[in-house]
């Protein structure tokens, strides 16, 4: 990539994978508190109706890990990818060497870690269902600028810059090729 080029990609890449910090707040920690809780007050809730099965406590404990693994495994995926998004994006302006293969390679894991973490591979709904059913989720809890954000605009951008990586890399490696070709046998 031209030096220029190589720049202002790395500054959209920064910016794009910059953004993605905010949805690594709160900390998978507090929203498990949360979502125990309120299990525990249904739970509460529906034991003056009938008899428990288990006890509070056990119930709590189950929830909890149930919880963890559900909220903590997103948030670890989450977390690797945005940390190598920056790496990408800062080796695009510093102009290391398979800059563009991190970018590809950053970007790509981007598409998967959103099919995993949606359910997009393991559903089975059709993707335009899907993009319709986190529509609807997105409506009923006002954030609507999030899922235009997270599910249309980056993942649109991180399409592009996997293909665009690609190309570079595929560039990278011909001209070291051509290079080699070139150079006398001593």
């Amino acid at each position: 990539m031209a030096p220029k080029t190589s720049t202002f990609i790395g500054i959209l890449v920064l910016a794009a994978w910059l953004s993605q910090l905010v949805y690594l707040l709160p900390l998978p920690s507090v929203a498990i508190d949360g979502f125990v809780q309120s299990q525990v007050r249904d739970f509460d809730g529906q034991s003056k109706t009938t008899p428990p099965t288990e006890s509070r406590e056990a119930y709590e404990a189950r929830m909890r890990e149930a919880a963890s693994e559900e909220f903590w495994a997103p948030w670890i995926l989450s977390l690797v990818t945005v940390a190598l998004g920056l790496i990408s994006g800062i080796a695009l302006v510093r102009r290391w060497r398979g800059s563009a293969m991190l970018l590809m390679v950053s970007s790509l894991l981007y598409i998967v870690a959103w099919s995993m973490i949606t359910g997009a591979l393991s559903s089975d709904l059709t993707l335009p269902a899907l993009f319709r059913d986190m529509w609807t989720f997105a409506a009923h809890t006002g954030t609507e600028a999030m899922y235009w954000h997270r599910n249309v605009l980056l993942l649109i951008l991180f399409a592009v810059l996997t293909v665009v990586g690609g190309i570079a890399t595929i560039a990278h490696i011909k001209r070291r090729a051509s290079l080699d070709t070139q150079r006398p046998n001593i």
